[in-house]
């Protein structure tokens, strides 16, 4: 039994041999990051191509396809009511995305290359990780900045 088994999703069908065979996920490019759902219902996948694809984690099947960067995609990040993504490319752009239908909710912030980007549990920080070694904490939805952190 996999691991997919033992947590509720459907089974992957064998082969002749027994061999099970599994979903593949079609991207022109390498895969960068990655993203399961709160609701445990969708994995998000970006890749060097530039696009984020949605997949049923139930069925493994393509929901939908989001374009809108013009580099890769280095991060996505599901809501905790599973309806948002957000995603950040390599050329700094962070996006919100509507995932009932894929549309752009709002661009977020341009960050640097090197810097680091992730989303507070609750969903309503913003923190930044700066090459001058702060951390920049903003609004989600405002984009209004909190605080700086030094260290």
């Amino acid at each position: 039994m996999d691991w997919l088994e033992i947590a509720g999703y459907k089974t992957q069908p064998k082969t002749s041999t027994g061999a099970i065979l599994k979903a593949t996920l079609h991207h022109s490019d390498r895969i960068l990051s990655v993203a399961i759902s709160p609701d445990g219902q969708f994995l998000a996948t970006a890749s060097e191509e530039s696009t984020v694809k949605i997949w049923s984690l139930h069925s493994g099947e393509l929901q939908q396809t989001i374009f809108g960067h013009s580099t890769a995609v280095l991060l996505v990040a599901f809501s905790p009511a599973s309806k948002t993504l957000l995603t950040r490319s390599r050329a700094g752009t962070v996006k919100l995305w509507n995932l009932q239908n894929g549309e752009l909710l709002k661009r977020l912030a341009e960050v640097h290359r090197h810097e680091a980007v992730a989303v507070s549990p609750d969903w309503q920080i913003l923190a930044i990780g700066t090459t001058r070694g702060t951390i920049q904490l903003q609004h989600l939805n405002s984009g209004q900045l909190l605080q700086v952190l030094e260290g």
